[in-house]
């Protein structure tokens, strides 16, 4: 059975909804149930949360959650020395990255040192 009568989809609407701010995990299984009360499989009730617009699905990692560009590490670097770095701009993002790791490695030398926590 793969067309739900208005009530069977009120009440899966209804159901899903409340868990729509859960993880996936709980979200899943709460497809899961409602496949398991309606007879039909998981594709058909996510089809049906899909087709209505209230599902959520699985959140997919993003490629650039790391990712550096060189106007940051020029502004990082240009903010630890106190002054404009214009020429910086011409460097490679390699170039600027070891750069910046230098500066870093200094700092928590110094840090050390010193007997600063950070």
């Amino acid at each position: 059975m793969s067309n739900f009568t208005t009530q069977q989809t009120s009440h899966m609407l209804d159901t899903y909804n409340a868990s729509k701010e859960a993880d996936y995990a709980t979200r899943s299984a709460v497809v899961k149930a409602l496949a398991k009360e309606f007879e039909v499989t998981v594709p058909q009730v996510r089809g049906k949360l899909v087709a209505e617009k209230v599902y959520v699905p699985k959140a997919k990692p993003s490629a650039t959650v790391n990712k550096v560009n060189k106007e940051d590490v020029i502004t990082a670097m240009e903010n630890v020395y106190g002054v404009e770095l214009p020429s910086y701009k011409n460097a490679s993002l390699r170039d600027l990255t070891a750069h910046w790791e230098a500066i870093v490695r200094m700092s928590q030398s110094v840090n050390a040192e010193m007997g600063v926590k950070e």
